[in-house]
């Protein structure tokens, strides 16, 4: 980033390193593979053999909850061959986010971040006052303490509110069930994106150009993906 501080100093109006889109893919390493879910089902619940009616009570079991906890907030219903399950959450911590859980073994989640939402929910806390259009920052009173709100965003703050929020919404389990095996939620990145804000729209576009020609591994298309273009246009 230092590198690219330097090399477009003049049409930067202010630098600051954060996250912003993030995409995080959630699961639970003791019941993905074939061994483990036969030592759920046979040892901990005492059920043998394991069918596919077997399976299929564990996802009827967690849509039936599910329709209960959202009775008169959906907003719409599309049919698919595999039901997943999206929660529109405001954090009072991450902000605004995305939930998505599947309804069947092993119950794989999804959580969609922005580092922006983050970053925002801090500076009012502070009462530091800023000027933002969409996901860009056009102007913050205190850039040092902007900085110091993005690196807030650490692993273990997002990890406590994922492990609230998938509590909440994700799948159920019994004390028995947790006392027997770990169903401590692991997490893994599956996308994380940042991108610089231009004085004008004319500096986003003419420097997106000239990075465009020099050589990237991704490409020239998903070079000026990088660059953040929604947020440019906007400067």
């Amino acid at each position: 980033m230092e590198t690219f501080a330097k090399l477009f100093s003049s049409l930067l109006a202010f630098v600051y390193h954060c996250f912003d889109r993030i995409v995080i893919q959630g699961y639970l390493p003791l019941l993905t593979r074939p061994e483990n879910i036969v030592h759920f089902f046979r040892d901990v619940q005492g059920i043998y053999p394991i069918t596919k009616e077997v399976l299929g009570q564990r996802t009827r079991e967690y849509q039936q909850w599910v329709e209960a906890f959202t009775r008169n907030r959906i907003l719409r219903r599309q049919r698919t061959r595999f039901t997943h399950y999206y929660f529109y959450i405001r954090d009072e911590v991450l902000g605004p986010m995305v939930v998505c859980v599947s309804s069947f073994l092993p119950f794989q989640t999804t959580y969609y971040l922005n580092g922006h939402h983050f970053i925002e929910g801090q500076l009012q806390r502070l009462g530091i006052r800023y000027r933002k259009d969409d996901n860009a920052f056009l102007w913050v009173e205190d850039v040092p303490a902007l900085q110091a709100a993005a690196d807030r965003l650490t692993a273990e703050a997002i990890r406590q509110r994922l492990d609230y929020w998938t509590l909440v919404v994700g799948p159920k389990f019994s004390k028995k069930d947790r006392a027997a095996i770990s169903l401590r939620r692991h997490y893994s990145i599956n996308q994380i994106e940042y991108g610089p804000y231009w004085r004008s729209s004319i500096m986003a576009i003419t420097s997106c150009r000239r990075m465009a020609r020099v050589p990237f591994c991704g490409g020239t298309r998903s070079l000026l993906r990088s660059c953040g273009w929604k947020q440019a246009v906007t400067g």
